[in-house]
């Protein structure tokens, strides 16, 4: 028997799996984890991010950047070949969300420490929205 998997919200696949004559015959819950419990973290506030559960990202975010802090990063694969600054700006896309722009600042602010500097695509993220005309994306930019 053949079949196709694929992430409900991935329209793409769904149309290619369409186009060749597949039909959608059962949807079912996916579930996916990571061996490492840092990883684990870091994926499920990205996941959480990702389907508008804001105040669960934040909680994740917050508690990773607390267990890197505290040395739990030292062997997580995702933190050490992404880097903070990525996440840094997620947690902050997730505090915007929230109406809480000065948090999220305070986020890409520490983010930028870091090196990261893909401030165009944080910027123009939906949740990002209402602080565009905010000068602090100046001062991001300069450093």
């Amino acid at each position: 028997d053949l079949y196709w998997n694929c992430w409900e919200d991935n329209v793409p696949s769904h149309k290619t799996a369409e186009r060749a004559g597949f039909r959608n015959l059962k949807k079912y819950q996916q579930g996916y984890f990571w061996f490492d419990h840092f990883d684990d973290l870091i994926v499920r506030a990205n996941n959480a991010l990702r389907t508008k559960n804001y105040d669960l990202a934040v909680n994740l975010y917050e508690g990773i950047f607390i267990g890197a802090e505290e040395g739990k990063a030292a062997n997580s694969w995702i933190w050490n070949n992404i880097g903070e600054g990525m996440y840094r700006a997620n947690c902050a896309r997730a505090w915007a969300a929230l109406g809480r722009p000065d948090v999220a600042f305070e986020h890409l602010e520490k983010g930028g420490k870091t090196g990261f500097k893909n401030w165009t695509d944080v910027e123009e993220t939906s949740e990002m929205k209402n602080t565009k005309n905010d000068p602090r994306w100046k001062k991001l930019r300069n450093e």
